[in-house]
């Protein structure tokens, strides 16, 4: 079956605030007790573990080229010194452990993210930032509140899942129970500009009811 574009109403510019925030006040607050979503923690928590690893080769290799780099001047001396047996190459310090970041898209008002880091389901998360195109600031500062000082940080400004700010990169790009609100096109930018900066992107949606309950299904990037 095609796709039926049907817009919901707190999707537009005119909805008013207030209504927009009511709904995704409440789909947080669903989503938090039924704990729909639950299914997205070990999925997520290895895409951590996986940007993680990335990145300390990342670091390993710049180590690495920096070392190989200063050899090479010092084999570039003069006659008397090329002579002499070169000193060892120095030590590289051990890679620093990189920063467990989550950039949450289309936060609403907050989606069942905070209640995944609140549980322990996603493993340590430095931090989770969340981001929507009309973001709800009393939300945010709600989430905030649910998460240890420091660990979680709304976005007040307006944040285009499509393009997003470079200031908003290091971190694994989520999307919960959103990918659905976008046409097409839309979904080939936010996924076209993870890849152009580089970022690990996720999507959860609740799929249809089972006779266990309903399934978070994901798309990977």
């Amino acid at each position: 079956m095609p796709r039926i574009n049907m817009p919901e109403i707190m999707d537009s510019p005119r909805c008013p605030s207030f209504l927009r925030d009511a709904v995704t006040g409440y789909l947080r607050v669903m989503t938090d007790l039924s704990r729909v979503c639950q299914g997205a923690g070990p999925v997520l928590r290895r895409l951590l573990d996986q940007f993680a690893d990335y990145q300390i080769q990342q670091q390993q290799q710049q180590q690495q080229e920096q070392l190989d780099g200063g050899c090479e001047n010092q084999r570039g001396g003069d006659g008397a010194h090329a002579a002499a047996a070169p000193p060892p190459p120095p030590t590289p310090p051990p890679p620093t452990p990189p920063r467990r970041v989550i950039i949450d898209l289309c936060s609403g008002g907050g989606g069942p993210l905070i209640g995944l880091v609140a549980r322990g389901a996603l493993g340590p998360v430095d931090e989770v930032v969340l981001t929507d195109l009309y973001p709800n600031a009393a939300a945010f500062a709600l989430a905030e509140r649910r998460l240890p000082p420091g660990a979680c940080r709304g976005v007040i400004t307006a944040v285009d899942a499509g393009d997003v700010p470079p200031e908003l990169c290091g971190g694994v790009r989520t999307l919960f129970n959103s990918l659905h609100h976008l046409a097409p096109l839309l979904v080939l930018r936010v996924l076209a500009d993870a890849a152009r900066q580089g970022q690990p992107f996720a999507a959860f949606e609740v799929r249809a009811q089972r006779a266990g309950g309903p399934e978070a299904g994901a798309l990977l990037r």
